[in-house]
């Protein structure tokens, strides 16, 4: 019998900032000609930089770099093994659908100690569900937008009506979007939700403007310039919003 401490292996080290805890014994097993093999499973809590622009309709790219501290890559190399690299065919993480794993191996120059190390690159690649957003942000919000539309139907003779229905409308979208908050990520940059909304809010707004455009022609004796108002927006609103959002996906 040996002790671990007893016996020689590289420690490798993780260089996302995080707690390692091992969740294994410290075991070892040697076979004959002396070929030794040590195992052991970790978790923790790992960082990784990503960027949202794209939210929700982001594809984001997980890596965990491990690295050999005190060996150099022309003492210990690391070889890739493809029995032990994979994903479990049971996985199941909130919000997002693994769509698959890469590892490789690689050198790279460490300017603390100026020298050369392999490095172990673990690529977890992963996509949203976007069922959950689709159903519980974006259509609530285009039914907002389309309900503040219906005011172009509305005689602007009835100038009560149409202030009443668009004033509506846009506390509807406040309270959606306060009603929200907690389900979006908070950044120092918009993302193309966070843009949408926006958009939305303003297509909202809008039409509590042209409700009042067309009230004022009434109060002027211009009903025929109001209407006419009224049918342009009927196909300029829905025509602007679609291109609004097809503007948003472009990138996608």
């Amino acid at each position: 019998r040996l002790a671990t401490s007893d016996i020689w292996f590289p420690e490798l080290a993780l260089k996302n900032s995080g707690r390692m805890f091992e969740r294994w014994p410290k075991t070892v097993s040697i076979e004959e000609g002396g070929k030794v093999t040590f195992q052991q499973r970790l978790s923790g809590t790992f960082s990784s930089y990503q960027q949202f622009d794209n939210y929700p309709f982001d594809r984001q790219e997980i890596a965990l770099r491990f690295f050999l501290l005190n060996w150099t890559s022309e003492k210990v190399k690391l070889v890739k093994d493809p029995v032990f690299t994979g994903m479990s065919d049971l996985l199941n993480i909130s919000d997002w659908q693994i769509t698959g794993v890469e590892t490789h191996i690689e050198a790279e120059r460490l300017e603390a100690t100026e020298s050369v190390h392999d490095w172990l690159i673990f690529k977890v690649k992963a996509e949203r569900y976007l069922d959950y957003y689709i159903w519980k942000i974006l259509v609530p919000i285009a039914l907002i937008v389309a309900m503040s539309w219906c005011v172009f139907w509305i005689d602007p003779s009835h100038f009560g009506s149409q202030i009443g229905f668009s004033a509506t409308a846009v506390l509807t979208i406040i309270a959606f979007i306060f009603a929200t908050t907690n389900l979006l990520p908070r950044l120092g940059y918009f993302t193309l939700l966070d843009k949408y909304i926006a958009g939305a809010t303003v297509f909202v707004f809008l039409a509590l403007l042209q409700s009042l455009t067309t009230g004022y022609l009434v109060s002027r004796d211009q009903k025929v310039a109001a209407r006419r108002i009224d049918l342009a927006s009927r196909i300029m609103f829905p025509v602007s919003f679609a291109i609004f959002c097809l503007w948003l996906l472009r990138n996608l």
